[in-house]
């Protein structure tokens, strides 16, 4: 004998029509069950990685307070943050963009005697993150699984962090491989040397990012560069390629 309560527990729910609801805000989409379960077999493999080579687990929340969190981004990045009022202190608070500012932050604050006492920290991190959209085709909701070495400042770091990549890259099974390898600190070495002001140089690291030699050059010339700054940046525009890029650039 089912009881009416038992009864109207087992009665599955009658779900509204399709057309009821709302369509989802732009960059945002549903994960079907068949999505999920490669999403986590993915994630499952890249954890399974990180844990063999050393990096520990660790969680970030999902709001941080805006003026602690930005300060480890750049001015672009702080843009695309979401932020809203917290109702109970009037603080400005945003939803995390980035997984990399919240590990600094937790570094400093949470590990920072292990740091000063000359040991490295290898953490890892699986969580989501959202952007402000720059146009209707781009996601605003990102899975972001990472890792982080801290307080290794050495060449061998950098070494161990390509080969974890491709360790890891390769777990997951991609049938093709390639790394690329930049360094943001010649662009910010020649910018230092012409001397702009920080509305240019913003300009010009986004022309940089795109490889937009002639926005590079306006934007130098309207700040009247010298000639041969502006001939370095363009040309870092057309520095890629295989590893025999790296003589042109130290010859240049």
């Amino acid at each position: 004998m089912i009881c009416p309560v038992s009864q109207a527990l087992m009665t599955p729910p009658e779900l509204p029509a399709a057309g009821a609801f709302a369509a989802l805000p732009v960059g945002l989409r549903d994960l079907l069950p068949s999505a999920c379960r490669r999403r986590r077999a993915i994630t499952d493999a890249l954890l399974d990685v990180f844990d063999r080579w050393g990096y520990a687990p660790v969680s970030t929340p999902g709001i941080e307070y805006f003026d602690i969190f930005g300060r480890g981004l750049h001015e672009s990045e702080r843009g695309a943050c979401v932020r809203f009022i917290e109702a109970r202190t009037g603080e400005v608070v945003t939803l995390r963009s980035d997984v990399t500012p919240q590990v600094a932050r937790l570094a400093a604050t949470r590990l920072g005697r292990r740091l000063d006492a000359g040991e490295a920290l290898r953490l890892c991190y699986t969580a989501d993150v959202v952007r402000v959209p720059e146009g209707r085709s781009e996601r605003c909701e990102h899975h972001q699984v990472g890792v982080e070495l801290l307080g290794d400042p050495s060449p061998a770091a950098d070494a161990e962090l390509l080969a974890l990549c491709h360790a890891a890259l390769s777990a997951v099974g991609l049938p093709a491989l390639r790394i690329d390898l930049a360094h943001v600190g010649l662009a910010h070495a020649v910018l230092d040397a012409a001397g702009v002001d920080d509305d240019t140089r913003a300009l010009v690291r986004r022309a940089l990012a795109r490889k937009d030699g002639g926005a590079v050059a306006q934007a130098l010339r309207d700040a009247e560069a010298p000639a041969r700054l502006i001939a370095a940046l363009v040309e870092l525009c057309e520095l890629y390629g295989p590893p025999a890029v790296l003589d042109r650039g130290e010859a240049r």
